[in-house]
């Protein structure tokens, strides 16, 4: 006997609401589209005015298929997971992204910061994971990007864009 069994459906446009606190999962807490949806792979994540600001806690192994913090308000990702997969990630909008989360994310496409100010304590070299990616590539069209930590030295790609950037 066999059984055949059909699963479907399609990536989802999340935006954050962070009703149920502060835990962006993987298929564990309600946290997007005003509490009614978890993140699942490969859904696409969008964090803006909407939602509750502040501090949003990784946990596990999170592939989104694109993130963008599009907000006045400002949010920090932190916690204990990661962001990896082959994307970037697309900071707009005036307020602060701060990641916080370690040099663990490793994610392979660019951060690009169209607006307000993305700010990081830590980075590796390209290829390494870091809080930017292990893309380790940074595009400033209009926002600033900002490093707290202490110096260092780095092989990181610092690309203006047309509206350039600090």
């Amino acid at each position: 006997h066999q059984i055949n069994v059909t699963v479907s459906g399609a990536n989802a446009d999340l935006v954050w609401s962070g009703i149920y606190g502060p835990y962006w999962d993987l298929n564990g807490t309600p946290n997007w589209n005003g509490g009614t949806l978890t993140f699942f792979t490969a859904d696409s994540v969008t964090f803006d005015d909407t939602g509750a600001p502040g501090t949003v806690a990784l946990s596990g192994a999170l592939r989104p298929l694109s993130l963008t913090v599009n907000s006045s308000n400002n949010y920090s990702f932190s916690g204990t997971g990661k962001i990896t997969g082959p994307i970037g990630i697309t900071k707009a909008g005036s307020g602060t992204l701060t990641i916080t989360n370690g040099n663990i994310n490793d994610f392979t496409l660019p951060v690009t910061v169209n607006g307000g100010v993305l700010s990081v304590s830590q980075l590796s070299s390209r290829g390494s994971a870091s809080q930017i990616g292990a893309a380790a590539s940074i595009v400033l069209n209009g926002g600033t990007f900002q490093f707290t930590g202490a110096k260092t030295e780095l092989n990181t790609i610092l690309t203006l864009g047309t509206n350039g950037g600090t």
